[in-house]
């Protein structure tokens, strides 16, 4: 069984850099985009969940406001049950 995490914005801003590829295995709390804020702050999006990057829903340079789902992370049942051990 898969299980698929949303990984989502907490502020209104502006995709400024991409920092993890699609595929790639994340470690909680790694960070996987940078946002700049309408303030101009950069605010920096972690994951909130280990797995596999399985997609961005935005490219660079995108705006994007709270709520929006930012990335997709996956994992198996199997794994989990794996990496608990």
């Amino acid at each position: 069984m898969e299980i698929t995490i949303e990984i989502v914005s907490t502020c209104h801003g502006v995709v400024d850099r991409l920092l993890q590829t699609e595929g790639a295995y994340i470690c909680e709390h790694e960070p996987l985009c940078l946002i700049k804020s309408s303030s101009g702050k950069m605010i920096e999006v972690p994951a909130s969940f280990s797995g596999y990057l399985r997609a961005f829903s935005f490219k660079q340079g995108d705006r994007v406001q709270p709520g929006m789902v930012i990335a997709l992370l996956t994992e198996s049942s199997h794994q989990l049950c794996a990496s608990s051990d």
